[in-house]
């Protein structure tokens, strides 16, 4: 029994190590995306900057003389615009973040700027690898211990369970033999 322990051990060890492998490439691939889009955005963005500078008024001004507008029609279009400005800044400042992210606080910044439908993207078309980078290695060994220690609790769990199991077994066997005796 202890031979299959050591097995799956070391199966959990080496599934979480290469699970986790994954993780900087697909922050690089999701980080590719997000320049497409953003790059994508960044030319809207400059029209309409280019617009509000034509008609001698700041991008808030510009962008108020449509939201204000009493057809709505007009002020549906103000809000539209208003949207692709603030898009441009939440790209801009999600992607310069995770340019400048250290190996070790990449994960965390990425999550907290994370857009879901890049995401979705990005995972749809995910080719997984290996890079061997310092970054990869750092995340194949902390795989290597979540994984080795998903198994350690998957095994006290089932070991909980077992004890849990045969305690209810034995109370039945109890209570048969102080009636015999």
């Amino acid at each position: 029994m202890k031979f299959f322990s050591n097995i799956f051990d070391k199966i959990f060890a080496v599934c979480g190590a290469i699970v986790f492998c994954q993780g900087p490439l697909i922050i690089q691939q999701y980080t590719l995306r997000l320049a497409g889009h953003l790059e994508e955005n960044s030319l809207a963005y400059e029209q309409i900057v280019n617009l509000a500078k034509t008609a001698h008024k700041s991008i808030q001004e510009y962008l108020d003389a449509f939201v204000q507008n009493p057809e709505p029609i007009i002020s549906a279009q103000g809000k539209f615009l208003q949207d692709v400005c603030m898009r441009h800044f939440s790209l801009v400042d999600a992607w310069q973040s995770l340019q400048n992210a250290s190996p070790i606080s990449k994960p965390f910044i990425f999550f907290r700027h994370i857009d879901f439908d890049i995401l979705k993207n990005t995972l749809t078309s995910f080719s997984p690898g290996f890079a061997f980078n310092l970054e990869t290695i750092v995340y194949g060994f902390l795989g290597l211990l979540f994984g080795t220690f998903s198994y350690y609790l998957l095994c006290k769990m089932f070991a909980k369970f077992l004890s849990i199991f045969k305690k209810k077994e034995k109370a039945p066997e109890s209570a048969a033999q102080k009636n015999a005796d």
